[in-house]
């Protein structure tokens, strides 16, 4: 599922009009029969509010459909002597033709007849502003949309709610609450931003026929990470293999106060499916955890360097502590890495292994093998001198430019998880509140550590883990408020496997 700006989705379309012949119309026709569809068939009357762009000509169109299967449907045009798309005025056209009723929207006085219309309606599709819109909504706009944010008991928003900015989700001065919003070819930019939780209600992305060839064909590469994606990625076991075939991994992590970091961690791991696992960490903690993850080996950190040497991947920071010990002894594992010439080796960096490095990213670009980094807004306000608010805000631009700039896949946490390379980005799907407990940036880390070592790209072992940790959680949170991270790890064998073989679309 592509997601696209204002301008992919303007080129898009032209491309589809100039290399396929498709024209506008038919784009805008499909479009009013996918909201047709996404509405509830017992509903049976309809308040269909249109501005006089493009995106009030897909609520005409709607209202025609609407009134052709026999529904009653009242038009509120909101005119106020604007220009019309072409478009536009044909639909509207077509509509008084049928007799649909259009009632014109011009001042403040013509809104006490649309009042009583909201309130009566069982739906209330909203038309009034599409991806164009480019100045706030105010005046009368701001009044229906109080209107309708009020008053309406069910709202389809076209293809975005009015007032939204489509790439950056800002609310343009006041924007309609919509119960569902059925958008169109690719999902917009705009629905990452947190602040359209409140606005977008239930988004349905409709293809209203533009081929698949046309909508990939672009170098911008953002995806929503989905679960077909993810089911090609998983590795299957062969019935041949032996555990050295599915990575050699080393577990850098905890200190005393701590220690549950290396556990959490280096299970996460063995339970992915890794073959070896290591696990280093202060002696205190290794005699701590050792009777209880007694599938790992451990390593002191004396003798690290001989344990990065044996090592497909090194998972590197959860529960270490921001102070120089821990920074000392990262150096100690990249100066090995480099003068062993590893540059298939996995280097994931978690929690303080990232916290330590804040100013000295500089010290990871030349590093010669493969680093992936995994920062919570926090963290990664820390690495990069912004606010938490701003990366939030702008969390698509900020990854990629770390990530090509620093020459690291990057894991930016957080609801709708960013997962980029510098070029290609994905944006999970899985998730929600109810992983938000301790330890579970632990868990992923151990997770991802494992699929990098059965031999997936930094990419790949990325966007599974995060997905796969996601999607765990939403299993066990249909029937629980809250999960742990050992919830988690019990859970995840068993999910990758229904996963691995899984052979639907094949």
């Amino acid at each position: 599922m592509k997601i696209a700006s204002r301008k992919l989705i303007e080129e898009i379309e032209k491309r589809a009009a100039e290399e396929l012949h498709i024209p506008h119309i038919l784009l805008m026709e499909n479009a009013a029969l996918k909201i047709v569809e996404n509405t509830d068939p017992s509903d049976s009357y309809f308040v269909v509010i249109c501005g006089t762009g493009n995106n009030g000509g897909d609520g005409l169109a709607c209202a025609r459909h609407l009134a052709v299967m026999g529904k009653d449907v009242d038009i509120y045009y909101i005119s106020k002597d604007e220009k019309k798309s072409e478009l536009n005025a044909l639909y509207l056209e077509m509509c008084r033709k049928m007799k649909i009723n259009i009632i014109e929207i011009h001042e403040e006085a013509d809104l006490w007849d649309l009042r009583e219309a909201i309130d009566d309606a069982d739906c209330v599709i909203d038309a009034m502003f599409g991806i164009g819109l480019s100045r706030p909504a105010e005046g009368i706009y701001a009044e229906i949309i109080g209107l309708i944010n009020l008053m309406s008991a069910k709202t389809i928003s076209c293809d975005i709610p009015s007032g939204i900015n489509a790439d950056t989700g800002e609310i343009m001065g006041a924007a309609v609450k919509a119960h569902k919003t059925v958008t169109f070819s690719c999902y917009k930019k705009g629905f990452l931003n947190y602040e359209t939780l409140d606005y977008s209600g239930e988004i349905v992305v409709e293809n209203i026929g533009i081929p698949d060839n046309i909508l990939a064909e672009d170098e911008v590469g953002e995806f929503l990470l989905e679960y077909g994606m993810v089911r090609k990625f998983i590795p299957r076991r062969k019935r041949t293999g032996y555990k050295g075939d599915y990575g050699r991994v080393l577990v850098v992590a905890g200190s005393p106060g701590f220690t549950g970091a290396n556990r959490i961690t280096s299970e996460a791991c063995i339970h992915t499916g890794a073959g070896l696992v290591t696990v280093s960490s202060d002696p205190w903690v290794i005699d701590i955890i050792s009777e209880d993850v007694r599938e790992a080996m451990t390593v002191h950190p004396d003798d690290i360097e001989r344990a990065v040497a044996s090592s497909d991947v090194i998972a590197f920071g959860p529960g270490m502590g921001n102070t120089e010990d821990t920074f000392l002894l990262l150096m100690r594992i990249v100066k090995k890495i480099r003068d062993e010439g590893k540059t298939d080796t996995v280097l994931i960096l978690d929690a303080d292994g990232i916290n330590v490095l804040a100013g000295k990213t500089a010290l990871i670009e030349n590093i010669g093998c493969r680093v992936v980094m995994t920062p919570h807004f926090g963290e990664m306000a820390r690495l990069t001198g912004r606010s938490p608010q701003y990366i939030s805000r702008n969390r698509i631009d900020i990854a990629k430019d770390f990530a090509k700039t620093n020459n690291i896949t990057l894991v930016l946490k957080g609801y709708n998880t960013i997962i980029t390379d510098g070029e290609k980005c994905l944006v999970n799907t899985t998730g929600s509140s109810a992983i938000a407990t301790g330890g579970m940036g632990d868990c992923l880390t151990g997770i991802i550590a494992s699929l990098a070592g059965q031999g997936l790209s930094s990419m790949e072992a990325c966007a599974s883990g995060v997905f796969l940790h996601g999607y765990i959680g939403d299993e066990l949170a249909s029937e629980r408020y809250s999960i742990t991270a050992s919830e988690i790890i019990k859970r995840i064998p068993f999910e990758l496997k229904k996963i691995s073989e899984d052979n639907s679309g094949e």
